[in-house]
């Protein structure tokens, strides 16, 4: 049970701190606890309410890094995915993914050929572990004629087939994040949501803790601890250089991204590699919708308001067309924008990070014991978490601890809106119960924090409202009761790279 309690939870001395309740922060924080360090996770909002929220959806298992020959990131999301696949059956499935081929460059049938089969060879071992209905296929080139009939809107002028691979389908990836948390927390950590980390304690240059503020209550609180990890995503350099003068810079160059759901029926029921005038897109099945990814644009402002321009997602929506014949995606087809910050090379360029970046601020003579985390994919944050924990281990002269064993919470069922609906017909009963564990679990304080980061519930807003009224039904709201934060409901923050 993630229980939120501030004041208790200030009483207790810890090994490690996390700031950052993202994907990064809750797999560092589920890694130090599965090896026996007492640690405690603050997050200022919500759990994953920025980046990590919008994920594209998809666990790429490193086949596109085979074009570059980086081995080394392509082993390493292969057994990220697996990892994914294992531990969350329910809601990682394996995604078929097809590329029209046209007889151009890299897209030449036989380079894909051939890049299919290394992709086989070299992750052989992909399957080893997981249950069949996880299994990840060998992929093939299709005929022409066989790609028309997955695709029927495929252009087909020069049409020379096409390439079909598997990666995972991450079908709620809040969900994911809050079992990690859940896991954490039945391992011993504390993790609260809504708590502001405020300035860093340090005694004669050693990092002692952190004062923070209960955003509920406005209380004041200090928590105690020998090592303090910044994991705040976009907010990385600007937390780095509240708490360390000395913080250097390109711990995060903020880079917006953005994808689009669209109201209506996906061109394939497989997930869709199309070239646009100017990078390649991915399309992927929705229920009866279709989500899009992902438009690249310089960022400048400052603020929290993560949101693109309209002229910006019009140019994106003419990219997209041009890519889908006949597709003819209008922006009144927009249901919902995820747009975030992602890490550049540089500032205001579009080119991303490929890299994580750790830094140990007591090199540069900053506090001892402080270090900051500012990660690049949904898929590795665990391995990224892995990593980041041994060298700090490394630093304080010890060796990383091996993993105890232990049980984890039984996965609490993922119930999509419309399923949602359903049930409250047919099983009120089980209805109202499974809205309760979460509420009673997950550390909920606001309605949109039940629709959007512990469900997808909020996903499409005709969904959203006709879904809130059953839950203040079942609870009893009416409209004072419970704060409802809607500014989600059509432009909303975040879009991770997978």
């Amino acid at each position: 049970m993630i229980e939120r309690d501030p004041e208790s939870a200030a009483a207790s001395h810890y090994d490690m701190i996390v700031i950052g309740g993202g994907i990064y922060g809750s797999h560092l924080a589920l890694e130090a606890t599965l090896r026996g360090f007492k640690t405690l996770l603050l997050e200022k909002k919500d759990f994953g309410w920025a980046t990590s929220w919008n994920s594209f959806r998809i666990a790429h298992g490193g086949f596109r890094y085979l074009q570059t020959l980086d081995l080394v990131r392509f082993f390493q999301s292969v057994k990220e995915r697996k990892w994914l696949l294992t531990h969350f059956p329910d809601l990682v499935k394996p995604l078929p993914c097809l590329m029209p081929l046209y007889g151009k460059g890299t897209r030449y049938p036989l380079v894909l050929g051939i890049a299919l089969a290394l992709n086989d060879c070299l992750s052989r071992n992909r399957n080893e572990g997981l249950v069949e209905d996880q299994f990840i296929p060998s992929g093939s080139l299709l005929s022409p004629s066989q790609t028309v009939s997955l695709f029927p809107t495929v252009e087909t002028q020069g049409l020379r087939g096409s390439a079909l691979w598997h990666d995972a389908v991450i079908k709620c990836p809040q969900r994911v994040l809050m079992e990690v948390l859940r896991w954490a927390v039945h391992g011993g950590a504390t993790c609260l949501n809504y708590v502001r980390a405020e300035c860093l304690i340090s005694d004669n240059g050693d990092v002692q803790g952190v004062d923070a503020v209960d955003l509920q209550s406005g209380t004041a609180l200090r928590y105690s601890a020998p090592v303090v990890v910044n994991c705040a995503g976009p907010w990385c350099q600007e937390l780095a250089r509240h708490f360390d003068s000395r913080a250097p810079d390109g711990l995060f160059h903020p880079s917006l991204a953005f994808n689009l759901v669209l109201n209506r029926r996906p061109p394939s029921p497989m997930a869709l590699a199309v070239q646009s005038s100017r990078q390649t897109l991915f399309v992927l099945p929705w229920g009866k919708k279709t989500l899009v990814g992902t438009s690249h644009v310089r960022w400048r402002d400052r603020s929290d308001c993560i949101n693109p321009e309209e002229q910006q997602i019009r140019q994106f929506l003419r990219e997209i067309n041009s890519a889908i014949p006949r597709f003819e995606a209008t922006l009144d087809q927009v249901v919902r924008v995820y747009a975030g910050l992602l890490p550049a090379q540089r500032l205001e360029s579009t080119k991303l990070s490929v890299q994580p970046v750790f830094h140990n601020h007591a090199s540069n003579g900053g506090p001892r014991g402080f270090f900051s985390l500012s990660g690049v994919k949904y898929t590795t944050a665990r391995l990224v978490a892995e990593k980041a924990l041994r060298q700090i281990c490394a630093f304080n002269k010890e060796r990383l601890p091996e993993k105890t064993l232990q049980t984890r919470p039984p996965l609490i069922p993922h119930l999509t809106a419309s399923g949602f609906i359903r049930l409250c017909e047919i099983d009120p009963s089980a209805a109202e119960n499974h809205v309760n564990t979460l509420l009673q679990n997950e550390s909920v304080v606001y309605m949109e924090d039940l629709m959007m980061r512990r469900t997808d519930w909020g996903m499409s807003p005709q969904d959203a409202e006709g879904v809130k009224a059953k839950v203040r039904e079942i609870l009893g709201w009416d409209e004072s009761d419970q704060p409802v934060r809607d500014s989600a409901i059509q432009y909303s923050n975040a879009a991770q790279p997978n």
